[in-house]
C-alpha cells in the first residue's frame, strides 16, 4: 500500500523524478523480498534445523533496508512540506497571513502519522484473524500509538487554525449560520470525521485490544480508516484550493 502512494504521488507531480519518493520506495521493496518468513507463524515457513543464521542475516537486512526507507521518506515528507508556503503565494486568493514553513510541516507530520497507524494497526488487527498464535502486546502498543497519533493531528490542526487565526476570524465574522452555509460545513466534517470520531475509534479501539477482543477491534478500526480517509481527502483540499492548513 505504501509503494502505491509513492507511485500516486509521482504520478502528482506530474511524473517528475522525486528521488525521495523513488529512494522509500524502493527500499521498501528490497525490505520486503529479504523479510524472512516466521516459523510457528506463516503456514508457508516450517520450521527447519540449520536456517537460524541464514533467517538472522535476511532479518538484519530487511531491518536495514526499513531504516532507509523510513529516513528517506521522512526527508521527502520534511522537503515537501516545508516548500507549502512558497506554493501558497504563487496565488495571491491563496497568500494567506501568519503561514510558515514550520506549520505545514507540522500539519504534514501529523497526518502522516494519523495515516501510517491507522492503516499499520488495522492490518495488524485482520492478520490476528489469520494467525492465532500472535501475542495480543502489539495490537495493544499500536492501538495505543494510534490514539497518541489522533492527539498530535488534533494539535497540529489546532496550531495551524491559531497561525491563521486572521481568516478565520473574517470567516466568523457573519455568523455561525453564514459561515456552515459558505463552506463552514465542510470544515465541521474534516474535524468530525477526520478528528474526533477517529479519536473516539482508537480509544475503543485501544480498550478492545486490552481485553484481547481482536475481532471487535478490527471491526473498529476498519471503520476508523474510513474517517481518517475522508478527514485527510478533505484537509488536503483546503490546502490546494483555499491555501488553508487544516
Amino acid at each position: 500500500m505504501a509503494i502505491v502512494f509513492y507511485v500516486l504521488a509521482i504520478v502528482g507531480e506530474g511524473l517528475g523524478v522525486g528521488y525521495f519518493h523513488l529512494c522509500t520506495a524502493g527500499f521498501l521493496v528490497f525490505y520486503e523480498i529479504t523479510l524472512p518468513a516466521q516459523p510457528g507463524v506463516d503456514k508457508q515457513a516450517p520450521e527447519k534445523e540449520g536456517g537460524g543464521g541464514k533467517r538472522r542475516l535476511s532479518r538484519g537486512a530487511s531491518q536495514l533496508f526499513l531504516s532507509f526507507a523510513i529516513i528517506t521518506a521522512w526527508c521527502g515528507i520534511i522537503r515537501d512540506s516545508w516548500a507549502v508556503p512558497g506554493g501558497l503565494q504563487l496565488t495571491a486568493a491563496k497568500s494567506l497571513p501568519g503561514i510558515s514553513g514550520a506549520i505545514p510541516v507540522l500539519n504534514c507530520i501529523g497526518s502522516s502519522l494519523l495515516l501510517g497507524f491507522s492503516l499499520a494497526t488495522m492490518i495488524l488487527g485482520h492478520w490476528y484473524l489469520v494467525s492465532r498464535k500472535l501475542p495480543f502486546k502489539p495490537l495493544k502498543l499500536l492501538t495505543g500509538f494510534l490514539c497518541l497519533a489522533v492527539l498530535f493531528r488534533a494539535g497540529s490542526a489546532f496550531a495551524a487554525m491559531l497561525a491563521q487565526s486572521e481568516y478565520w476570524s473574517g470567516s466568523l465574522a457573519g455568523g455561525l449560520t453564514n459561515f456552515l452555509l459558505s463552506g463552514g460545513l465542510f470544515v465541521a466534517c474534516r474535524l468530525l470525521l477526520g478528528i474526533l470520531l477517529p479519536g473516539a475509534l482508537a480509544l475503543l479501539a485501544w480498550r478492545c485490544a486490552r481485553i484481547e477482543s481482536n475481532q471487535s477491534a478490527t471491526g473498529i478500526l476498519y471503520v476508523l480508516v474510513a474517517f481518517v480517509f475522508f478527514g485527510e481527502i478533505l484537509s488536503k483540499h483546503f490546502l490546494a484550493h483555499q491555501g488553508v492548513v487544516l
